[in-house]
């Protein structure tokens, strides 16, 4: 019965969901980032909205840096999470529209206990189909099965059908007290999207949610197997990319690029970025951005722009969840040896890398959806936080299986990730 009362609550919700695949929705925007709209078009669709979502200043501050790479800001006062939202681009329109639907998404998570049911995972799947809290990627706490929880509903995208899952994983105000059931699970941003159209925003989920379980399945390997994932910078000819790359050459420092694609075949990068040449560097510690995308270049330039949004964060100080600007003896005689051992490792040539490139946005999330099919993920959860108040479409997608952030301090590596480090066969 507790499912079924708060079906008229998600059915609107669940309409859109169900719908999303189908298309096509054409890209019109295709330089740095694939979207149905230019950013332009986008900051002028959201502007309104942003005083009412609690966004009092939007800041360009990428002078603050050498690199010249556009970073902003969005800066939300009473947020129940971070206060200030980041955006990067290959030009400002692009960063603003970045940093403003951050800071939107974020806000479209806060307040969603309308549409909870309160039940356990025993009692709740004797009448619906729901997620087993075991099979999402945790601390490490088990979770007993009689427990009463908060759930919210959403729609499997792979198996066509709604679906529970816990509110804990979706929910981004921070600023309730822990409950009993927040000790199973990792809290954060994971997954949430907003976005132009509703499967535009679902496909950067995707992306999202793919891009960590890459980085946590690179981070578990040995450091030698590590170091064969060096991108050879000079087989990269995509004219995005190559701007990126002068605009780093010219600020004296020589990033790292690695190739993190999984299993599952969406394309991810990483770049690491030291010291510039002429900068102190006996502690600064490396800074990392981090992409996926179906598209290759869009992935490594989402990557590298991101990691000059990481290194203007510090610079800025500006963010509520900074680590220390120092790096460890112990991390930085690790980076100097990955580096030393892909040195003389043959470093990956980008054309042989996984690509697909289309002008339907549905046509990605098909194809993303196929492609966690294979590495046999069953489901796919998209939740639809959109309010029909504002009408800008955002999305927290669930995928029971994927790893999780590996920077968070209460992860513990799952299945996949241990697989990748050689505990499991």
């Amino acid at each position: 019965m507790v499912a079924r009362i708060a079906v008229a609550v998600q059915q609107p919700h669940l309409n859109g969901l169900a719908s999303s695949l189908q298309g096509p929705v054409l890209k019109s925007f295709k330089r740095g980032t694939h979207r149905t709209t230019t950013p332009e078009e986008t900051l002028a669709r959201v502007a309104p909205a942003a005083r009412r979502i609690g966004i009092t200043r939007v800041g360009n501050v990428t002078g603050l840096d050498r690199i010249g790479i556009p970073v902003t800001v969005a800066v939300r006062p009473n947020s129940r999470s971070f206060s200030v939202s980041q955006g990067k681009g290959l030009d400002l329109s692009q960063a603003l529209a970045s940093a403003m639907m951050e800071a939107i998404e974020l806000f479209h998570g806060e307040d969603l206990t309308e549409r909870t049911v309160v039940a356990s995972f025993r009692q709740l799947s004797e009448e619906a189909r729901v997620i087993s809290p075991a099979s999402l990627c945790g601390t490490g706490v088990p979770f007993p099965d009689r427990t009463e929880i908060a759930w919210i509903g959403g729609y499997d995208l792979l198996l066509r059908e709604p679906c529970w899952v816990p509110w804990e994983v979706v929910h981004t105000d921070y600023t309730l007290p822990t409950s009993h059931s927040g000790e199973h699970f990792l809290s954060g941003t994971n997954g949430l999207a907003a976005g132009n159209h509703l499967a535009e925003a679902i496909c950067s989920a995707i992306c999202e949610l793919v891009e960590r379980d890459a980085v946590a399945g690179w981070h578990a390997q040995d450091i030698r197997a590590r170091s064969r994932c060096r991108l050879d910078v000079g087989s990269i000819a995509d004219e995005d990319c190559r701007r990126l790359l002068d605009q780093y050459e010219r600020a004296r420092i020589a990033p790292r690029l690695w190739d993190v694609t999984s299993d599952i075949g969406i394309p991810a990068f990483i770049c690491d970025i030291p010291a510039a040449i002429d900068e102190p560097s006996e502690d600064l510690r490396r800074f990392r951005g981090a992409g996926c995308h179906p598209n290759r270049a869009i992935a490594l330039a989402r990557a590298m722009t991101e990691a000059a949004q990481t290194r203007l964060t510090y610079i800025a100080g500006i963010r509520d969840d900074l680590l220390d600007y120092t790096e460890s003896a112990k991390d930085k005689l690790g980076a100097a040896l990955l580096d030393a051992l892909s040195r003389a490792a043959e470093a990956r040539a980008f054309a042989d890398l996984p690509n697909f490139d289309s002008d339907d946005v549905t046509a990605d999330l098909r194809w993303a959806l196929e492609r966690l099919r294979t590495v046999g993920v069953e489901r796919a959860i998209a939740v639809d936080l959109t309010r029909p108040d504002f009408g800008i479409p955002v999305v927290r997608m669930v995928i029971p299986g994927l790893e999780w952030d590996c920077t968070h301090p209460r992860y513990v590596p799952g299945f996949r990730a241990r697989r990748a480090g050689g505990d499991v066969e």
